[in-house]
């Protein structure tokens, strides 16, 4: 049995091991405050030690190789039916198109957290985001409200936490 340990190998372990300090650290919360952290943490570390396992013994990388390429989902056949068969060119201008689209919400998401604060910044992010996407006025305006209410709810009333306030508002008040 040969054992390699590559590039891939290294960041998968890296991964591994910062997914293994969070499990740690959650040892420190309390009992209920612990079982989210477990809950995602758990399955990272088992799906990340299977990937260090492929990654550092080959012959078990070529029994499980084809499972990588495998359409799980069926994702390609839903492509075909949706639309017409276009030049991977054109194909990949758009994916990119959509990929630098996606980064700049998520860029103007954390400025707004940055500057107002979670309260103020998810909600209108939320309503700006729907109403982008031609959604109509009162659902758009109920969805974030409703997202408003929820981060408040969870956070504020529920857990007793004080979220970001925002920059904006502490240099309203110099």
């Amino acid at each position: 049995m040969r054992i390699t340990f590559n590039q891939k190998a290294c960041l998968t372990f890296i991964l591994f091991a910062f997914a293994g300090i969070i499990f740690y650290l959650t040892f420190g919360l309390g009992s209920v405050a612990r079982m989210v952290p477990f809950a995602v943490v758990i399955p990272t570390l088992l799906l990340l030690l299977f990937q260090l396992m492929m990654d550092m013994l080959p012959r078990l990388a070529q029994k499980y190789s084809r499972l990588e390429n495998k359409d799980l989902f069926h994702v390609e056949g839903l492509r075909k039916k949706i639309r017409e068969p276009v030049e991977d060119v054109e194909v990949e201008a758009l994916q990119r198109n959509r990929e630098r689209k996606a980064f700049l919400w998520l860029l103007v998401m954390l400025i707004l957290i940055y500057l107002l604060g979670f309260l103020i910044a998810l909600p209108l992010y939320t309503l700006v985001y729907l109403k982008r996407r031609s959604e109509k006025w009162l659902i758009a305006v109920l969805v974030a409200v409703g997202i408003g209410c929820l981060v408040y709810g969870v956070s504020i009333l529920n857990l007793g936490t004080r979220l970001y306030g925002g920059l904006l508002w502490q240099w309203l008040k110099m």
